[in-house]
C-alpha cells in the first residue's frame, strides 16, 4: 500500500526553501503556488501542476527553488519510497508481459 499525503496552506506559506532536501515530488491539488530561485519568481504554478519530480529519482538531490503559497493551497506528496515501489512494480509488470509477448511471437522453422 502507498502512503500519500495532503497538505494544505493558507495564503503566503512556504512550502519548501531552495536548498532543503528534496525527498518528494508535490502535486497541485486546488490553490497556486509561486516558485522562485534566489529570490526571483520564476513562475505560478497552479492546479494539476507536477513541482519537483525530479527530486524522486536523485537520492541526494536538494530544492533548486523556493515554493509559496499565493492562494490557499492543496498540495500531494509522493514521497521517493512510494516511488520506488511503484516504479519497481510497473518494472516487473512489464518484464512480464514482454517475456509472455516474445513467448508468443517465437516462430518455430522446423
Amino acid at each position: 500500500m502507498y502512503s500519500l499525503k495532503l497538505e494544505r496552506y493558507e495564503e503566503n506559506e512556504t512550502i519548501f526553501n531552495q536548498g532543503d532536501p528534496a525527498n518528494s515530488m508535490i502535486i497541485i491539488i486546488e490553490g497556486k503556488a509561486a516558485q522562485y530561485i534566489d529570490d526571483k519568481l520564476k513562475s505560478v504554478i497552479e492546479k494539476n501542476s507536477v513541482v519537483s519530480h525530479y527530486a524522486l529519482e536523485k537520492y541526494e538531490a536538494f530544492r533548486q527553488s523556493t515554493l509559496k503559497s499565493i492562494t490557499k493551497l492543496v498540495i500531494l506528496i509522493f514521497n521517493q519510497t512510494n516511488y520506488i515501489k511503484i516504479t519497481n512494480k510497473i518494472k516487473l509488470k512489464a518484464h512480464r508481459e514482454l517475456t509472455k509477448f516474445l513467448k508468443e511471437s517465437i516462430i518455430d522453422n522446423n
